[in-house]
């Protein structure tokens, strides 16, 4: 790390830190790599873009999938809103969103699963400080939670028009706003009480 950060983190096959697929017939299908993108914003303030995946397959239907990912400056966690796109006429599909399983951490989740996160030492070297990754289904109204040999995940059910909007994020004690987890935790309660109240202008 020469002060723009360092890839310390390897996930594999998994969901990594918070990444997404749907859950059919007892495997969970990943969406692949997409195919073309669109950028909405690109800062100072936000930053928005949207990810096409077009070849996700459930059994004989093909799905588009189409994500929005919007960061505002400040946050550590991004906002994902996904649409599955068929002429399929399944109504409601499972969402799965996950963290990848690493040594020496603890999961945690919320009361109500609302959020799940995972806390402990970056790698072996302890040097490189302590990472916290988190995954939020605040707006989900059925939540479960799962676990496999590589990852936790939280699932729920696709709403109007096959719609889900998620957040998933991270923070790292090198960074400097996050030293221990308890700090982690509450950034984590307090974001989900912020989604549920948010803070609303009117203009007269």
């Amino acid at each position: 790390d020469h002060g723009e950060g360092a890839d310390f983190f390897s996930v594999g096959k998994s969901l990594g830190a918070g990444s997404s697929g749907i859950v059919w017939n007892g495997k969970l299908i990943q969406s692949g790599l997409f195919t073309h993108h669109r950028i909405i914003a690109n800062g100072p303030i936000r930053i928005s873009f949207e990810l096409y995946y077009p070849n996700i397959k459930l059994d004989t239907a093909k799905y588009l999938l189409v994500k929005r990912i919007t960061l505002d400056a400040g946050e550590q966690l991004n906002k994902i809103e996904e649409q599955y796109i068929s002429n399929s006429s399944i109504e409601t599909l499972t969402v799965a969103s996950g963290l990848v399983k690493r040594p020496n951490t603890e999961m945690k989740r919320s009361p109500d699963n609302r959020w799940m996160s995972l806390w402990g030492l970056t790698n072996a070297d302890s040097g490189n400080g302590y990472l916290g990754t988190a995954v939020l289904f605040p707006y989900s109204t059925t939540v479960s939670a799962r676990e496999d040999s590589i990852q936790y995940y939280l699932l729920s059910a696709t709403g109007r028009k096959n719609s889900f909007t998620y957040f998933s994020g991270a923070a790292w004690t090198r960074m400097g706003d996050f030293s221990y987890e308890k700090e982690w935790i509450q950034y984590l309660d307090t974001f989900v009480t912020r989604v549920h109240h948010p803070l609303i202008i009117s203009f007269q």
